[in-house]
């Protein structure tokens, strides 16, 4: 996995690439100041797989820079970083080309999930601007259930589903046949990972993306 990043902090580059150094072990993160540091290094390898691109640096000027980027190696998938979370400019990211909207105040897991996402071809955008998306999973195709849900395992979407119903944690865990404590792990797990704060916001996200529900 490569990854180029770019932003005109360099403690933001130094520290965000070992943020995903430690989180893919196998990653190769390479960066870059501004847009033109960005085309240079897109011009010198091939085997980039992901760009990240600061909102607000030199070479961006209202995303002219992403598309200029795009244009020049459409086949690349390019995120925005930011600090901002309005839905205006994530609207205007993702329609001037981006494959996903970051945030900079993301925790690691989120990171990990959005990262995984875009590599894997999705879309990824934070949790309360979904519905710009109009339930798109990937850049090449459409379905029901947003990419997001990819994220989770296999017992945290049975979890989600016990939730979206209602059922408390004992519930739950009588259902899936495993302790109530292990039930608390995989519901927090998944309250990280969709960006939500707890049980209410996950059902209401999950009935609104469509997530099947038990």
């Amino acid at each position: 996995m490569n990854i180029l990043i770019v932003d005109d902090h360099a403690l933001f580059r130094e520290g965000l690439s070992l943020l995903l150094s430690k989180l893919f072990p196998d990653m190769v993160v390479g960066d870059a100041k501004d847009v033109d540091g960005a085309r240079e290094a897109l011009h010198q390898s091939a085997a980039w797989e992901l760009v990240l691109l600061d909102l607000n640096m030199p070479g961006m000027d209202d995303f002219k820079g992403l598309r200029g980027l795009k244009a020049a190696f459409p086949e690349i998938p390019m995120a925005i970083l930011s600090m901002s979370d309005s839905l205006e400019d994530i609207h205007a990211a993702i329609h001037n080309g981006a494959a996903g909207y970051i945030l900079k105040s993301s925790d690691h897991t989120i990171l990990e999930a959005a990262i995984t996402l875009l590599i894997a071809g999705h879309i990824y955008v934070p949790p309360h601007a979904l519905s710009i998306l109009g339930g798109g999973t990937s850049r090449s195709e459409q379905n029901t259930v947003h990419p997001t849900f990819d994220c989770l395992t296999s017992r945290e979407r049975q979890v989600l589903a016990q939730i979206m119903e209602g059922h408390s944690n004992k519930a739950i865990a009588r259902t899936l046949g495993i302790l109530e404590g292990t039930v608390k792990k995989h519901a927090h797990a998944v309250f990280r990972k969709l960006g939500v704060a707890n049980r209410i916001q996950a059902a209401n996200l999950a009935r609104k993306q469509g997530f099947p529900t038990a």
